[in-house]
């Protein structure tokens, strides 16, 4: 990319011909070299496993409390009760997945950023150094 700003310096191109040379090469090596990501939007005051599985959960109990609430139908208990269940299931399995199973590959980064975020501070309490103790073998 230099060289042929050099080499349309030495011509003697125009200031907007040297910079549109510099502009395009510029933005090449951006394309090639700087990697990209797909952000997604972090929801504020939820917890990093909450995600859309969790999310429709959450979703269809809500709407079977609101329909059992507004009919007080026997049937439609039994359904806010069995989504109720499934939204239990369906948190504790994506809560373990994001924090316990890492530990066990050593990886505890998940875990006690998590406990920071609880805390509000670098948690040290017995627990996690039993945790600590018995996933990693420090």
């Amino acid at each position: 990319m230099f060289e042929k700003v050099e080499r349309a310096i030495a011509f003697g191109a125009s200031i907007d011909c040297v910079w549109n040379i510099f502009d395009l090469g510029l933005k090449k090596a951006v394309e090639l070299f700087v990697p990209v990501c797909n952000s997604r939007p972090k929801r504020i005051n939820e917890p990093p496993w909450f995600n859309i599985h969790v999310r429709k959960a959450v979703k269809k109990q809500r709407e079977a409390y609101k329909k059992y609430k507004t009919t007080s139908l026997e049937n439609d208990h039994t359904m806010r009760r069995q989504n109720r269940k499934m939204f239990r299931s369906v948190e504790s399995k994506y809560y373990d997945d994001f924090l316990f199973k890492p530990m066990v590959n050593g990886k505890q980064k998940p875990f006690f950023r998590h406990m920071k975020n609880i805390s509000g501070k670098q948690a040290k309490s017995p627990f996690l150094f039993i945790i600590n103790e018995q996933f990693i073998g420090v």
